[in-house]
């Protein structure tokens, strides 16, 4: 299961529509015995919620991280990323250009890993993958990437397909 940001807002309806389930099912019982029946379920209800809840808080501080992370390691290849990009038609990259790309690279197939993994929200990774397309759409900056992957030393990373 992938993990979404907004996901949290649904433990306390699902705690809700339990505990009125149990609460109906309790006129079921004589009403000598609807304690014992609804006490213990309830608990193990609310229990379960938040216990899911507490999971998501822990998800959500992991995300938070790896998003910060990941974000000050981009903005520091951001300047020659765009330098590298942005370089006159016809030139050839340079050896300090590919120590930033396969910097790149690895924060890419890194970012992929950790999506695939669930812990980065769907609508970051697409907004990372729209990045990765821009840099992707240098010939040169493609070729070295593609290059690169054969090796199979970025965790299996592809380049994501154009939109």
């Amino acid at each position: 299961m992938s993990f979404k940001l907004q996901r949290s807002n649904k433990y306390p309806v699902i705690f809700g529509i339990l505990g009125v389930g149990v609460l109906a099912a309790s006129f079921l019982f004589d009403p000598s015995e609807r304690l014992s029946f609804v006490l213990p379920l309830i608990t193990t209800i609310g229990g379960l919620a938040a216990f899911l809840y507490s999971k998501h808080s822990q998800e959500t501080e992991l995300f938070r991280q790896l998003f910060q992370e990941f974000n000050a390691r981009y903005d520091d290849l951001n300047t020659p990323l765009n330098e590298i990009y942005l370089r006159a038609e016809g030139d050839p990259l340079t050896k300090g250009d590919y120590e930033f790309l396969y910097d790149y690279f690895n924060l890419c197939a890194e970012e992929k890993m950790f999506a695939d993994a669930g812990c980065i929200d769907h609508r970051v990774w697409k907004s990372w993958q729209n990045g990765m397309l821009h840099f992707a759409g240098d010939a040169e900056i493609r070729e070295l990437w593609e290059t690169e992957l054969i090796q199979d030393s970025y965790y299996g990373f592809k380049i994501p397909k154009t939109k």
